[in-house]
């Protein structure tokens, strides 16, 4: 059985609440997308060893164990399989062994004590470095996690979850008081990653190199669809003379939304929400990042060139058959945010390209310059608990089917 694991990210305008952006509902953020339960397992320490006199506890170590196993089972191939396919997909995987007998879940142990490893080593490095949070740093984390619990408590409350259930959403396999103390060690990392970005530049060029290798993660294209199925009210798929009919009335609405604004006396918008086969406006906004489930919007949306909307407030409509989705669009494009138009504005809450990438990339000289001085002997992990870890795996019973 496979358990999801979701959070809501909360962003802070103050520069304490910055502390916690790792934090705070970070771990909540990440989905488990494997078969995990949550492991109480009564132990007699609460670590699995030390790096520089610094403690990895046990509950750092599950939270890290169920992210490794997470993305190891994330790379198998179960695209367009039923649950029950992918249920012995899963079981197959975590039962065979590699070419040197080694099973996943061994893997995944391994890839846990390491990620641990960096983390605690990255704390370690922050305090040496005279990184400390001070009193009223840790009491404004404390107090964001608070505020944030009895946020989620109202929002989720409503629809039934308990305490425990929200604490489970946003702490992970934490309890409360753990997610605290974890989130304070986090935010000392932040703090000294913030403190080594300082000394970084990023020039506008490098933003553009970034930008244009990657343009499709970065670009925002706001398209608007109608859908119209190529099924009868039976939910039976149509002759093909009636899906001809289909295509025929798609090419009309397309054609005299073009020439006039309006099909029906009605504008394209109105026009959706009264008649679309998929609920809503039809206003989708894509990026490599948030696609559309038909693969043909996407392609179209990628295709499209900020030139096409010159001094025009949409393009004119397509048709797009796909078959794969089992009907017709009739599509046009109203906006392209890029790295020329996209413009930060901090009342809306929005991050513009530009600040996106050098925050990307700050973020990622601070990350290598602390794992370089890391990678020494000096942040071993040292008195490893092998056993301990082991008991979590076993718990797992992964590898038995």
């Amino acid at each position: 059985m496979a358990t999801n694991v979701k959070g809501k990210k909360k962003r802070g305008n103050s520069e304490n609440s910055k502390l916690i952006t790792y934090g705070t509902i970070g771990l909540a953020a990440i989905v488990l997308i494997i078969v995990i339960a949550v492991i109480s397992i009564e132990l007699s320490t609460n670590d699995v060893g030390k790096v520089q006199g610094e403690k990895i506890y046990d509950y750092e170590y599950e939270f890290y164990l169920n992210k490794a196993l997470s993305d190891l089972q994330a790379e198998v191939d179960v695209e367009g399989k039923t649950e029950e396919e992918k249920y012995e997909i899963y079981k197959k995987f975590w039962s065979t062994p590699d070419e040197n007998g080694v099973l996943p879940e061994q893997k995944a142990k391994k890839n846990a004590l390491e990620d641990a490893r960096k983390f605690k080593a990255s704390y370690a490095l922050a305090l040496e470095k005279g990184f400390k949070l001070t009193k009223k740093e840790k009491n404004t984390i404390i107090s964001n996690i608070d505020y944030t619990l009895d946020y989620m408590l109202q929002m989720y409350g409503a629809y039934g979850y308990t305490r425990d259930n929200v604490i489970a959403q946003m702490c992970a396999t934490m309890s409360l008081k753990e997610y605290k103390k974890y989130s304070i060690c986090s935010a000392t990392v932040e703090k000294y990653k913030n403190n080594l970005k300082e000394g970084y530049s990023v020039t506008d060029q490098e933003i553009k190199e970034i930008y244009e290798k990657d343009i499709n993660k970065y670009r925002k294209v706001d398209v608007r669809f109608l859908f119209l199925a190529n099924k009868d009210e039976k939910g039976e798929k149509l002759s093909d003379t009636k899906y001809d009919e289909l295509l025929a009335k798609a090419n009309a609405i397309a054609k005299a939304i073009n020439e006039t604004g309006k099909y029906e006396d009605k504008d394209f918008e109105t026009y959706i929400k009264a008649n679309s086969d998929d609920s809503g406006t039809g206003l989708v906004t894509i990026s490599s990042e948030s696609e559309n489930s038909s693969k043909k919007i996407n392609e179209y949306a990628y295709a499209r060139k900020q030139e096409e909307l010159k001094d025009k407030e949409f393009t004119d409509c397509v048709v797009i058959e796909d078959e794969d989705a089992g009907g017709i669009y009739v599509v046009r494009t109203e906006k392209i945010e890029d790295l020329d138009n996209s413009k930060t504005d901090e009342k809306e809450n929005l991050t513009s390209i530009k600040d996106r990438i050098k925050a990307e990339r700050l973020e990622e000289l601070a990350v290598k310059e602390i794992e370089d001085i890391t990678k020494s002997d000096k942040y071993k992990v040292k008195n490893t608990q092998d056993k301990i870890m082991q008991k979590y795996i076993d718990k797992l019973g992964l590898s038995k089917g």
